[in-house]
């Protein structure tokens, strides 16, 4: 598989919408993975089915505790065209339950 790897500078820190927008000219029964990575952790698993070539969109809900993230995009298989990857603020720190 292919992995990217990038970094995030977060103006804050807390809940994100992370929306992953890709195409596939394969069938809709294809399935195909695409597995985000916090550091070396699997934090999210974006699935998409063959589109025939049209773009979709999947959302996530993702949280990051800390201002800066290296995160990892890992393609499994071929046959997904990635357009965009967007992490939208979603909530503080403060409104997360459970957070230390």
């Amino acid at each position: 598989g292919n992995n990217y790897v990038f970094a995030l500078d977060l103006e804050e820190p807390g809940g994100y919408k992370a929306q992953m927008t890709a195409a596939s000219d394969l069938g809709e029964l294809s399935q195909i993975p695409v597995s985000l990575l916090c550091g070396s952790v699997p934090c999210a698993v974006f699935t998409f089915s063959g589109t025939g070539g049209s773009s979709t969109t999947i959302e996530r809900d993702m949280f990051f505790p800390n201002k800066y993230e290296i995160l990892r995009l890992y393609f499994g298989q071929s046959g997904l065209k990635a357009k965009e990857i967007r992490f939208v603020f979603d909530k503080p720190l403060s409104e997360i339950a459970n957070f230390h």
